[in-house]
């Protein structure tokens, strides 16, 4: 019904006799009165207000059609109030006598009016006119500059629209949510006014309205421009231009690239002012052409650019700019607007006239000074090449004597620093021979003491006769052991100190790796058997090596014999290596006592201290510096991994012998599992 309605309303207002006019009022009052229910008579007043906001003035134009408008809206208020039923329909009523005043400029009233709109609309929660009085407040009090008063009106709006989608689209809350933006920038409330425009932007990309995106930000540059923020207030125009464009609002990216031109300006930034006008030009040349200069002002633009390029100095750019825009202006059908455009200018002609008058004076003078200035500095420079050619011949001299005395000097330094070298040099060797000394010393006096007391001891007990001879195997044992150890150690300390001496060499030879661990673990075998260690022997091929022998061997002997001296009764000692593509890696594992963070940080070091062994064996702390020595004097790594209580695992590396020093092998090993589960090998 209400479809009707607005179709008949449009039709009549596009008619112009007062007869017509007469007749459309008539059937308006017939219509009313044919309503029968509430709702239908609502949706008729509704399709009046929707034909009044879209037909204007053309209610209200004329005065007999003035007369009569009223007259219909007298008419419909004496209907409303004559029954109780009709009173929920007086906010609609009062609505139709606020568009009158406000188009009649009859501010009173208006607002009177308006005010008791809002008051039934409210007391019969009338949501959509409400939202059209306020609206009319609205713009009665913003356009009169009087944001203070407007700003409540504007949030109680933006309450009724919220949150109805439906209703945000039709309101444009985009559009609202920037004139309260803007007010609360009036009142210099630019937080609340930044905080709004950003919802604005949340609001108008939630309906993909790119002309409300580009709105929005060009409002937003305003505020920062307030502020005396330019950049940020360029980077928004930029936003502006952008949205501008893709709304197909040319004109619009036209006054951001100019605002963004006269913002570059007052920052002294004039190379990107004058590409912002450039590009601003380039569009309203495009604009020219199409006959669409719809929403902007040419006189305003050439005002802007005239005072950036005079500004900035540019002004061979003054009369394109005038000329341009005088042929945009025989386009225009106001013959004063031409006139005006005209006026500008010969004013500014005139003025770039004598602006070029003054350059050309000042050129001249400028000239003449330079004239004078380039004779007196070519005196000046005859003077000063005779001064520098004289000074220069006794300064050549200086110099070659200077020179001189320096390569002396040179040489000298050099001299020291070779005897200062050599003095340090031969100082860190004493300081290690004399550690070499005091350690040799040291080991020899206390780890010879304790092994030959010990034999001493056990002489004189063997001496006596009234020892059984149970007694006596077991001190032969302990002798036997005792010797072994003293050996091995003796051994181990004439390798230590022999390779602390000048002339100490390796001498690498071909050798079969299997051969040398066989012979290790058959060594070994015995102290593995006396502490019931198992000692096994994995992956052991024939791998010819290019190392010292001797090294080699004691390196593997040093290495099984601390695993077995850490191995506690069922432990478990493993030797394997392995073929690498240029090297052999061999491993040392053991599932003994281990070692804790602070001795693993120690070995292979000369400060690391010897401790006893599951069955006390005492050692002079020498076996692993020398591994490391050894290992390193034959090209190859030597490093550990060790977890206190679950043993250690030694790994070193030696050079594999080539295709041309390995011999054909005609020897092979042979594993003998021995009785309790260890491996012996022999060949």
């Amino acid at each position: 019904m209400k479809k009707i309605f607005f179709a008949i309303l449009l039709w009549h207002c596009s008619l112009t006799a007062q007869a017509q006019y007469q007749a459309y009022i008539a059937s308006m009052k017939q219509a009313f009165a044919k309503a029968t229910t509430v709702e239908q008579k609502r949706e008729m007043l509704q399709a009046v207000m929707d034909s009044v906001r879209a037909g204007g003035n053309k209610h209200t134009r004329l005065k007999a059609k003035q007369e009569a408008y009223l007259a219909f809206c007298e008419h419909l208020e004496t209907q409303v109030r004559a029954k109780p039923t009709y009173k929920s329909l007086m906010p609609e009523v009062l609505m139709l006598f606020t568009h009158f005043y406000s188009r009649h400029h009859d501010s009173k009233t208006h607002l009177e009016y308006a005010y008791k709109t809002v008051e039934l609309a409210k007391q019969y929660n009338n949501k959509e006119v409400l939202r059209q009085a306020y609206g009319y407040l609205c713009d009665f009090y913003y356009g009169n500059g009087q944001h203070d008063k407007a700003l409540p009106l504007l949030l109680e709006t933006a309450k009724i629209i919220e949150g109805d989608e439906a209703l945000e689209k039709k309101a444009q809350f985009a559009s609202l949510l920037n004139v309260i933006a803007i007010s609360y920038a009036k009142l210099k409330q630019y937080e609340l006014s930044t905080a709004y425009f950003e919802k604005a932007l949340r609001v108008a990309r939630k309906y993909n309205d790119v002309a409300w995106i580009g709105l929005s930000y060009g409002n937003m540059s305003m505020v920062n421009e307030a502020k005396g923020d330019y950049r940020q207030a360029i980077t928004f125009l930029k936003q502006d231009v952008r949205y501008s464009l893709l709304a197909k609002n040319p004109s619009s990216a036209v006054n951001a690239w100019v605002f963004i031109a006269d913002l570059h300006g007052r920052l002294k930034e004039y190379k990107q002012g004058s590409l912002a006008l450039d590009s601003a030009w380039a569009l309203l040349k495009k604009l020219t052409k199409q006959d669409s200069l719809g929403g902007i002002n040419i006189k305003w633009i050439y005002t802007k650019a005239y005072k950036f390029y005079k500004e900035s100095k540019q002004y061979e750019k003054l009369p394109l700019y005038t000329d341009s825009l005088l042929s945009f202006s025989e386009k225009d059908s106001h013959r004063k607007f031409q006139a005006e455009m005209e006026n500008i200018h010969t004013k500014y002609g005139v003025k770039l006239k004598e602006q070029e008058i003054t350059l050309l004076q000042k050129q001249k003078s400028t000239e003449r000074r330079v004239l004078y200035l380039t004779a007196v500095i070519a005196l000046c420079m005859v003077a000063l090449a005779v001064v520098l050619f004289t000074n220069n011949r006794r300064q050549l001299k200086i110099n070659t004597l200077l020179n001189e005395k320096q390569e002396e000097i040179e040489t000298q330094n050099e001299e020291l620093n070779t005897q200062k070298e050599q003095l340090a040099y031969q100082n860190e060797a004493l300081q290690q021979l004399n550690t070499t000394k005091d350690k040799l010393f040291s080991i020899v006096s206390h780890d010879f003491r304790s092994p030959l007391n010990a034999l001493k001891s056990t002489a004189y007990l063997m001496s006596r006769e009234d020892i059984s001879p149970a007694e006596v195997k077991e001190l032969t044992t302990n002798v036997a052991t005792q010797i072994n150890h003293t050996s091995y150690f003796l051994e181990n300390l004439l390798f230590w100190a022999k390779s602390q001496l000048k002339g100490f060499r390796t001498e690498a030879e071909r050798f079969d790796l299997q051969e040398l661990v066989q012979e290790n673990i058959e060594l070994a075998y015995p102290q593995a058997e006396q502490k019931k260690i198992i000692l096994e022997a994995q992956n052991t091929e024939k791998v010819w090596i290019m190392a010292d022998k001797n090294m080699t061997r004691l390196v593997l002997r040093n290495l099984l014999s601390n695993a077995l001296k850490y191995g506690r009764q069922a432990d478990r000692v493993t030797l394997a290596y392995q073929r690498r593509q240029d090297h052999v890696l061999i491993t040392i594992q053991d599932t003994g006592l281990g070692m804790n963070t602070e001795q693993m940080r120690a070995i292979f070091t000369p400060y690391i201290s010897s401790t006893y062994g599951t069955h006390q064996e005492k050692g002079a702390g020498l076996g692993l510096l020398l591994c490391k020595d050894f290992v390193e004097r034959n090209g190859g790594e030597i490093w550990a991994e060790s977890e206190a209580g679950k043993g250690s695992t030694f790994y070193f590396t030696l050079p594999l012998a080539t295709a041309d020093e390995t011999p054909h092998a005609t020897e092979e090993f042979l594993v003998e599992k021995l009785a309790d589960g260890a491996k012996r090998y022999r060949l």
